[in-house]
């Protein structure tokens, strides 16, 4: 059952990032602009095959982010080397590193920790209090690194 719930919230979150992506470009056109039209879908239909690929790719990259979190949270890996992964993980495709950095409202390193520590606070979802302990740890470990700018925080999203 656990994993139709995560491939809902997977679909959720690519249709929310969607979203978001359109509600905040700007005006002006970015240097990524052409290839991120290049990746556009707004164009086809939902049964359009070239979607499915597309949706093969997020669900393959959403299942391998979850393994993951849940390795860092049991601690076969640390902190760095999930961030790396993550990296690894979106590298080749610009949409996904675009909206990353407008949900998180940052740049660079700091958009991969975030998007650790938004999957380490999912899988630790309903686990024991020693699994809560780790994830707090994660983000006392993060607001160490890329301290708030402006005093203002936003911890979870």
């Amino acid at each position: 059952m656990r994993p139709i719930i995560w491939l809902f919230v997977a679909v959720l979150a690519a249709t929310l990032a969607v979203c978001a992506d359109r509600k905040f470009r700007t005006a002006t056109r970015e240097p990524e602009q052409d290839a991120l039209d290049r990746l556009r879908t707004d164009h086809l239909s939902p049964s359009d095959p070239s979607l499915d690929d597309r949706r093969m790719v997020l669900l393959a990259r959403f299942f391998e982010k979850d393994r993951t979190a849940r390795a860092l949270l049991r601690g076969e890996i640390t902190l760095d080397e999930a961030a790396d992964h993550f990296r690894d993980l979106t590298r080749d495709d610009p949409a996904a590193v675009e909206s990353l950095k407008r949900w998180f409202a940052a740049a660079g390193d700091e958009i991969y920790y975030r998007n650790v520590l938004k999957f380490a606070r999912g899988a630790a979802y309903g686990q024991p209090p020693e699994i809560l302990a780790v994830v707090a740890k994660l983000e006392n470990e993060v607001r160490r690194r890329f301290p708030p700018r402006d005093g203002i925080e936003v911890t979870r999203r």
